[in-house]
């Protein structure tokens, strides 16, 4: 009875031997993104965050992006910027000019006051200069 345990434990784990190697081959280090930047610890979706994002050696961010009246991309995870600074509307209802008026940081902190929501085409920059992985949301339809 004791060796028909060993001989089906043996059988259950032999094929392992055999698959795990196929598998180390294949192996790829594990990259760390985060969503929106650090959010307990700064802004989201903001230059902050992604200064934050870069001193810790992270890997990678996800950013949303929305649309403004003026077809510019911004970091936007909501339809409205509301939430996220201490204006009122919806991004697609405002020009760039309008939303830069707004603090998109001072909700995190008094340390963040005067953060702006950033253009798409800065985040692409300050990316590829500290190597950093984008992963892009787009929040809206219609955008090219």
């Amino acid at each position: 009875m004791h060796s028909i345990r060993i001989l089906t434990i043996i059988l259950l784990f032999l094929p392992l031997v055999f698959i795990s190697p196929a598998f180390a081959k294949e192996n790829h280090p594990v990259e760390i993104f985060t969503h929106h930047g650090i959010m307990e610890d700064v802004p989201e979706n903001t230059f902050a965050a992604l200064k934050r994002i870069a001193e810790l050696g992270i890997d990678g961010v996800e950013v949303d992006i929305r649309q403004t009246k003026d077809n510019q991309l911004i970091l936007m995870a909501d339809e409205t910027i509301d939430r996220t600074t201490d204006g009122y509307g919806y991004v697609d209802r405002l020009l760039y000019a309008e939303i830069q008026q707004y603090d998109a940081g001072s909700w995190r902190g008094a340390r963040f006051k005067n953060e702006r929501v950033p253009l798409f085409s800065d985040v692409l920059k300050f990316c590829k200069v500290n190597e950093l992985k984008l992963l892009v949301n787009v929040m809206q339809t219609h955008v090219e």
